[in-house]
């Protein structure tokens, strides 16, 4: 499992989403522009002491992002204007591979 943020507004967002990704244990790809300046530097000081903990990919765009991630499997997205509440989707985890 991986942790995708697109376009990403927000330098604290993506400061808490590197953190979270440090602390599950799981991979973050940020899929560029960003709307704020997106560097090195950028990541390590919104992600305060996380940012060595975590796996940070970033992407040109959509495009880059599912050519990067295309054999990766299940695709998940999330978004705030979605039909169905995220609580009562069917995550089906019988798939999975170890």
């Amino acid at each position: 499992m991986r942790l995708a943020l697109f376009q990403p507004d927000i330098p604290q967002n993506l400061g808490a989403a590197i953190r979270l990704a440090a602390c599950l244990g799981v991979g973050l790809d940020v899929i560029e522009p960003c709307g704020f300046p997106l560097s090195d530097a950028a990541i390590r000081r919104s992600a305060m002491d996380y940012s060595a903990l975590a796996e940070v990919r970033r992407h040109a765009g959509w495009a880059d992002f599912r050519a990067a991630t295309a054999a990766d499997g299940r695709l998940v997205l999330f978004t705030t204007k979605a039909r169905q509440p995220f609580h009562d989707f069917a995550f089906d985890f019988s798939q999975r591979t170890a």
